[in-house]
């Protein structure tokens, strides 16, 4: 979308409710950008914003600038916010801050990807987030950046600190987060209030062994956590991890659903072992009754019978609860 013709636009609508701007791949940065934030700002009306800022030269300035601007349109509610492939990384904080003071602001969506994140952004991002005194559904998208286990865990410890933050969905698909210790992560929720959903993405990432106790911890130090959507796809899930992952969720006594993804894994495997193993703690969680797993089917023809009978399943199934398998 040309920048001249939505100028132009905005220069001659007062009305606008819910405007959807384009400008990926436009060179939109410096005045540009601050002519457009001044535009919208003059509307009167703006509930829902939806501005694509993909594949531009924007700075951490210009970040800044945003930061500084968003505030001002004052019956802001709804924001989705796409990023990707710019340099703004050091403007982070000023821009989180900036989110922080729409006081009417109850949904956030910011699209992150392929920016060169680190944990130190991470960090920043999450302590700006983390003063809103209105968000209820958050989601980042961090798709291929070089997130470790510390920009993880600084980050989810201070958006934990909104008070009115009920949902919260993180992409982290393709980062470096088990490349080092999750222990940190164990406390991460525990000042949440309202925090409920946890939709979180790990694919193609390093956890294993050593990491996933601690990322369950993690989750069970939500203490109103009623559902959890976890994306294992591509790590280093093997038999004692299922394992280690049943017997933690017996100490969470608020999730009602679950939702497993770990179909193929990097170098490591499990097997049906593995799978009876985790069904038979998942049985002892009282307030589960949503179960869904993907898995690959490590399971011959012949075995499909014998898979579907084992003790631990029918367990599963005699408890009143919707339970799922899909194969990958």
């Amino acid at each position: 979308m040309k920048f001249e013709i939505v100028d132009k636009f905005l220069s001659y609508q007062s009305q606008l409710e819910n405007p959807e701007l384009h400008f990926s791949g436009c060179n939109l940065s410096g005045q540009k950008l601050i002519k457009v934030c001044q535009k919208l700002v003059s509307q009167k009306n703006i509930h829902t914003l939806i501005f694509k800022m993909r594949t531009n030269n924007l700075t951490h300035s210009d970040l800044a600038q945003l930061g500084n601007r968003l505030p001002n349109i004052a019956h802001l509610m709804n924001l989705s916010i796409f990023l990707s492939r710019n340099c703004v990384n050091d403007g982070l904080i000023q821009f989180a801050q900036g989110l922080a003071l729409c006081k009417n602001l109850t949904t956030l969506m910011i699209e992150l990807e392929q920016g060169n994140v680190d944990d130190s952004h991470m960090s920043y991002l999450g302590e700006g987030l983390g003063k809103s005194k209105s968000i209820q559904h958050l989601t980042v998208q961090l798709k291929e950046n070089q997130i470790k286990s510390e920009g993880l865990t600084s980050f989810a410890k201070e958006v934990s600190k909104i008070q009115t933050l009920e949902t919260l969905n993180l992409d982290f698909n393709q980062n470096k987060i088990g490349s080092t210790s999750l222990k940190k992560f164990e406390t991460s929720f525990q000042e949440s209030q309202l925090l409920s959903k946890l939709n979180i993405c790990f694919q193609i990432n390093n956890i294993g062994q050593e990491q996933i106790q601690s990322l369950i911890k993690g989750f069970n130090s939500c203490k109103n956590l009623t559902c959890l959507n976890l994306g294992l796809w591509f790590n280093h899930i093997d038999n004692e991890c299922l394992e280690i992952m049943g017997k933690e969720l017996t100490n969470n006594k608020s999730i009602k659903k679950f939702y497993l993804d770990i179909k193929v894994q990097n170098k490591v495997d499990y097997d049906q072992i593995g799978l009876f193993k985790l069904a038979k703690y998942l049985a002892k969680v009282k307030r589960l009754y949503h179960l869904e797993l993907v898995t690959q089917d490590p399971f011959s023809v012949e075995l499909s019978k014998q898979y579907l009978s084992q003790k631990h399943f029918l367990q599963l199934k005699k408890i009143p609860r919707l339970v799922t398998l899909k194969y990958f």
